[in-house]
């Protein structure tokens, strides 16, 4: 998902390596909080928006950075499923 940032058309910059650790570290804490030992893919999609919003920079300032990052999510995820 963090890669995906870095080529979307609708971001000039992308999330960096250091804000991936940091989507990871926010998934483990979660799955922690909901009693499990292991990360889902819905712990990613649920705390991309929040996690790496403020740290991407969008092509056009009018978009909205949530909505795009959940595009991704669910693409990714989407095609995970399909696998």
């Amino acid at each position: 998902m963090v890669r995906d940032t870095r080529v979307h058309r609708g971001f000039a910059l992308g999330a960096s390596p250091r804000a991936g650790i940091h989507l990871l570290q926010a998934a483990r804490s979660l799955a922690l909080v909901r009693g499990r030992a292991f990360v889902t893919d819905e712990d990613l999609a649920s705390l991309a928006a929040p996690v790496l919003v403020h740290r991407l920079k969008l092509r056009d300032p009018r978009s909205q950075g949530e909505k795009l990052i959940r595009e991704i999510c669910l693409a990714r995820i989407d095609g995970i499923k399909a696998l």
